[in-house]
Order: structure tokens, then sequence, then C-alpha cells
């Protein structure tokens, strides 16, 4: 990032290399970059992340509790998604106003590498979404 002092700054992060899936870019909110010179001003950038699950090998019917952080406020509701194709794929599973779920794993499912996402909508009509992992959280036997 160039140390110019703005009000109307943009960063546009690009995801996937076409590989597992096709590129998409993540547009970041607008925020203010301060000069370097300004001594005591940090500027924390929104971010939402998925609580850590122990990766393990899971059964149908067995439930499993998702969770995230986030460090800003004005949550209007948290979309949470699950892809059984380690991310190339994703399915909307709950949509709640909480910080975690508890999800079953559906019957019917074998042989599938888990991973999640959470998407944040903001009051004021902002998105945040949490990277999506490069390995599988759970596995289906």
């Amino acid at each position: 990032v160039p140390d110019l002092p703005g009000k109307n700054i943009l960063i546009d992060i690009r995801c996937g290399n076409g590989v597992r899936g096709p590129e998409f870019f993540n547009r970041q909110p607008t925020f203010k970059i301060m000069g370097g010179g300004i001594k005591g001003i940090t500027t924390t950038v929104p971010a939402i992340t998925l609580n850590e699950i122990e990766k393990r090998k899971v059964s149908p019917g067995e439930q499993v509790e998702i969770g995230w952080n986030v460090n800003f406020e004005n949550v209007d509701t948290y979309d949470v998604k699950v892809s059984f194709d380690e991310g190339l794929h994703m399915q909307k599973v709950d949509s709640t106003k909480n910080q975690s779920v508890i999800w079953t794993v559906p019957e019917g499912v074998s042989s599938s590498r888990i991973v999640f996402q959470v998407a944040a909508k903001t009051t004021d009509g902002r998105k945040f979404v949490t990277r999506i992992p490069v390995k599988p959280m759970l596995i289906v036997e």
C-alpha cells in the first residue's frame, strides 16, 4: 500500500487461481489510510474469521459446532455455508444472528472433504466473508 493519505481507498483482493475454482474478487469496504508520519493512529480492517475446528473424521448424523469471530459491529445476519468438495461449490446451510451454529453431517454423504465459510451482512448493506480454507476441515467416512 502506498504511503499516500486518502479518504476513499479500495483494496481489490483476487482469490482463486482457476485450478480449484474460478478467480473471484473480494471487494473490501473503503477505509482511510493515514500518512506514516501520524503517530498513534491505527486502522483496523473489518474481518470475520472461523474458529478452528479440530480436523477429524465424522460420520453422517454427527453434529459439529461451527463458530466465528468478527472485529466489527452492526451485523444483521450471518450466512453459514458448507462445501463437500474443498470449497469449489458452497451451499448455504443456515442463517443466524449468533456467532455459532450446530451443523449435522447429512445422511448419504461419503468420502467428502468438508470446508465451511461464513458471510456477515451488516445493517448498512456491507458483506464480509471468511476465507475458504485450503485444506479440509472435516472428512466424512
